[in-house]
């Protein structure tokens, strides 16, 4: 415990630890130093004491939802000193679980200075907007934008490519029954495992909790796709060792191929989303193709508004 109060108070970055509701419970040195604030001003007050203008209300409860959802968040934020002087820094806040990993009791904000006329700063701010925080892969904006610049190069050399939609299967369950940092190592795992595979070409995102999507770029045919995707579903049920504990789990892979299935990226990766609930109704994992006629039936219902 001591040790744990002597690195809280000498880390360089400033660093609170607040309740659920956000109440702050501790503050370091540097946070008050940065801030110019006392302890006893800080105690007791919500981290929106620090909020700036410059950040609307929408900017705050997208915040607050991803911070639910995922258990981080990661960004510039512009906050303000007890002088009213507004200042840019780099925040990091980390949700801290219940023993049975069921709620967040308390987050902790961690606090980097910026300097605003170096690289470093623009790479900071690229990197939190582009990039998932936990695996590092590139988020579904930056996703779609790498594909539309492929899309090009397919259509001159009249090639395919294919996006393989992959949802882990009983992930929840590992999740809910294990420790918060363990089931993040079993994400990080399962990205290791799949990059080892990943062609120089090729690309993959993270989707969602449990849920990544993979663009395999100049495909010849059908039975290439379908050999990758057997591939994967082998490598991801292969058990994942973790400390004391060994974890088994599946995946399902929904299939969209460019230009067989749609020319519109947007719109093919929806067809994934599709294929992968035809995927689902193997119990243990398996992959399927998007099929137009399943997916205009009522169980489906394809349209333009179909979600990524």
């Amino acid at each position: 415990m001591r040790l744990n109060t002597a690195l809280f108070d000498h880390m360089n970055d400033g660093v609170i630890l607040t309740n659920k509701e956000g109440v702050i419970e501790r503050a370091n040195t540097a946070f008050l130093h940065k801030t110019g604030y006392t302890l006893k001003e800080v105690i007791g007050k919500k981290g929106r004491f620090f909020q700036s203008r410059p950040h609307n209300l929408d900017f705050y409860q997208k915040l607050w939802a991803q911070l639910r959802s995922e258990g981080y968040w990661q960004g510039i934020v512009d906050d303000r000193k007890k002088n009213g002087y507004l200042f840019k820094t780099y925040l990091k806040i980390f949700a801290i679980q219940s023993a049975n990993n069921d709620k967040a009791t308390h987050y902790l904000g961690i606090y980097t200075d910026v300097d605003l006329n170096s690289h470093d700063y623009e790479a900071l701010l690229y990197h939190a907007n582009n990039y998932d925080h936990l695996t590092q892969l590139p988020n579904t904006a930056l996703f779609v934008e790498k594909i539309t610049g492929i899309q090009a190069l397919v259509q001159r050399y009249n090639t395919r490519f294919a996006l393989l939609r992959i949802a882990l299967h009983r992930f929840d369950a590992v999740h809910r029954l294990m420790d918060y940092a363990l089931a993040d190592e079993v994400l990080l795992q399962v990205v290791e495992r799949l990059n080892k595979r990943l062609r120089s070409t090729d690309l993959m995102s993270r989707m969602a909790d449990n849920e990544f999507i993979m663009a395999l770029v100049d495909v010849k045919d059908f039975s290439s796709i379908e050999h990758v995707a057997g591939n994967i579903l082998r490598w991801l049920q292969m058990p994942f060792m973790l400390q004391a504990h060994t974890v088994t789990i599946s995946a399902h892979i929904g299939i969209a191929v460019y230009p067989d299935d749609h020319k519109d990226i947007k719109k093919l990766m929806g067809q994934t989303k599709l294929a992968l609930t035809q995927a689902k109704m193997s119990a243990e994992g398996g992959y399927a193709f998007f099929n137009a006629p399943i997916a205009q039936s009522s169980d489906f219902q394809i349209n333009d508004n179909t979600q990524l």
